[in-house]
């Protein structure tokens, strides 16, 4: 991205969204990297900053698109299940 990352971004969002006293928004991170790639990036575990900005986040596999976009239906119904929205 040209001025922050995603994850510098989503700690802005997470900022806005405190200062304001608005309800926390759903952030799903997805990534080229791989699994271990993402997780050293996001922290040393559990309750990092970058991690606590994050909701979810998908490894995208371009060679393997249908993947990529089942997984992606995945996490819009674990949302919707969460938010009772079905």
């Amino acid at each position: 991205m040209p001025i922050m990352d995603g994850i510098e971004a989503a700690r802005c969002m997470r900022i806005v969204e405190k200062s304001r006293g608005w309800a926390r928004s759903r952030i799903v991170a997805i990534t080229g990297l791989s699994q271990s790639q993402t997780a050293e990036i996001l922290g040393d575990g559990e309750g990092s900053e970058s991690e606590d900005a994050l909701d979810e986040w998908l490894v995208y596999v371009s060679s393997f698109f249908p993947y990529t976009l089942g997984m992606l239906l995945i996490l819009a119904r674990r949302f919707i299940e969460k938010d009772k929205l079905i």
